[in-house]
């Protein structure tokens, strides 16, 4: 196909022209499905192009993007066509090949159109649109007493905070970062709206709150950093081992946290109870949050607070009306 042609064909599919089409033509106006279940990679996250004599259905597989071929008559090159009709990507198709593969790294969510072109007579034999979209969700969070990740041999605190995110979208995105807020402190957010370190709000004593300025940046029992990818159909489990203090923060000052000199340790009282919120910032959506309470339960004396008995419990239900 020569550049002239190229630019002709871009032309028209980003207009919405009609294309000279060779042979039996797909339908251009097919609707993405997402097909993924619950799970980790473990599910058909197949999109369906049932309109098309040509694709058979579209799958990633971490940002590459795999398109299954009915048949390979009649053209030698499939290419993808952003929502303002400029190519995106394109590939080479052999004969009798199932599959072919674009990479799709650098995309945006939204419409693609496929093409499969014949490049010696420079026609479109069969096209699709399929609909790219990402959905990550904040699952769930817990502490990790609840997850039964605590024990007293391991680096994981009784209040480090468990998240559980999912992508149930049919395209991949990245979780950018994570927050967290409480009746003893509301994060600062910067202009474009992302978190800035924690300051404690006015239930704290102004010592506490010139003394208590958190660097909430996450960071996790893993080898992820953020941002962290989340892939089609991937759920991941996430331990934020940085800010395990959140949990506590301004328990001293009601004393429900107790310090004793004769014990030389940190008591809580039995059954105190507050809403604490976890926030999750996504690449190409709103952020995504859930307020759940927190009652302590069952516990013990120790010198470091959030070193307890491994019978402890931080228990977290969801708050009324929360996500």
């Amino acid at each position: 196909m020569t550049d002239t042609t190229r630019r002709r064909l871009i032309a028209s599919i980003g207009s919405g022209l009609t294309l000279s089409i060779a042979g039996c033509s797909g339908d251009s106006d097919t609707s993405a499905s997402d097909s993924s279940g619950g799970g980790s990679g473990s599910t058909d996250d197949t999109v369906s192009s049932s309109g098309s004599d040509v694709f058979n259905g579209f799958a990633f597989e971490e940002y590459t993007l795999n398109i299954s071929l009915a048949t390979t008559d009649g053209y030698d090159e499939i290419v993808a066509f952003d929502s303002d009709g400029k190519q995106f990507a394109s590939t080479s198709v052999t004969p009798s090949a199932g599959q072919v593969s674009l990479d799709f790294t650098d995309y945006s969510p939204g419409e693609y159109r496929f093409a499969a072109v014949n490049s010696d007579d420079d026609t479109v034999v069969s096209e699709v649109t399929e609909v790219l979209e990402p959905n990550i969700e904040l699952v769930d969070w817990q502490t990790a007493s609840e997850t039964d990740m605590y024990t007293s041999e391991n680096s994981i605190a009784l209040t480090d905070i468990v998240m559980t995110v999912e992508n149930t979208g049919n395209a991949p995105s990245k979780l950018t970062w994570v927050g967290y807020e409480s009746e003893e402190f509301t994060p600062e957010w910067a202009e474009e709206g992302t978190p800035e370190p924690v300051k404690l709000n006015q239930t704290g004593t102004p010592k506490s709150k010139e003394e208590t300025a958190f660097d909430y940046q996450a960071e996790f029992n893993s080898d992820r950093e953020l941002p962290v990818a989340v892939h089609v159909g991937e759920k991941l489990q996430l331990v934020d081992v940085n800010n395990r203090q959140l949990l506590t923060s301004g328990m001293d000052n009601d004393r429900s946290v107790v310090s004793s000199e004769e014990t030389k340790g940190w008591s809580v009282q039995q059954g105190v109870e507050y809403e604490f919120t976890v926030m999750i910032g996504r690449q190409y959506a709103e952020r995504d949050s859930m307020t759940k309470t927190v009652t302590w339960e069952n516990m013990g004396t120790s010198e470091i607070m959030t070193n307890q008995p491994e019978d402890s419990l931080i228990r977290t239900s969801k708050t009324e009306g929360s996500n």
